[in-house]
């Protein structure tokens, strides 16, 4: 038998890894939202909004709006954990709405492109898919300041990091 040398030892061990590694990508499919249902629970005084805190920091639910006293927290649950969540509700006496029935057929629709159905874009490329840095997302505004007269791009101050903070007035 040969002596292995080092080097070549080594590119295989990266060989593996890195195609072992492809290979776990591969493999991950897209979450199934089937039956995913979103409640509207009511945060009417400040035990209500203690208890809801305590439900979020559980951790077993994902929280869609922030928990406010007088306000609603919007909370979607799988279809493996709704009853358990219906019953903590229904346990902790607050008050809640069915706000999405089924999650998916939403999931779905934000897959399709929102844009001309020939491929070309209206001006701009900006859809819904896709991650857009803040300087594509402040061009869109452009963009749709300059097509729309009704619309008007307004800075509303600096963030902590000191980027500016734009929104649209419509």
């Amino acid at each position: 038998m040969g002596v292995l040398h080092p080097l070549s030892t080594m590119q295989g061990l990266s060989c593996f890894l890195f195609l072992s590694l492809a290979c776990l990508g591969l493999g991950q499919d897209r979450v199934d939202y089937s039956g995913y249902k979103v409640l509207r629970v009511q945060a009417r005084n400040e035990e209500e909004a203690g208890k809801l805190k305590s439900l979020e920091e559980e951790g077993l639910f994902d929280f869609w709006t922030e928990v406010r006293l007088g306000k609603h927290a919007d909370v979607m649950a799988s279809p493996q954990n709704i009853a358990s969540l219906e019953a903590w509700i229904e346990t902790n006496e607050l008050a809640s709405s069915i706000m999405i029935q089924d999650v998916a057929p939403l999931m779905e629709m934000e897959k399709m492109n929102v844009g001309p159905k020939d491929g070309v874009k209206a001006g701009h490329s900006m859809d819904w898919t896709s991650y857009h840095p803040l300087e594509d997302i402040y061009g869109w505004f452009d963009y749709l300041e300059t097509t729309y007269d009704f619309i008007e791009a307004e800075s509303i101050g600096q963030s902590y990091e000191g980027q500016e903070m734009v929104v649209l007035k419509v």
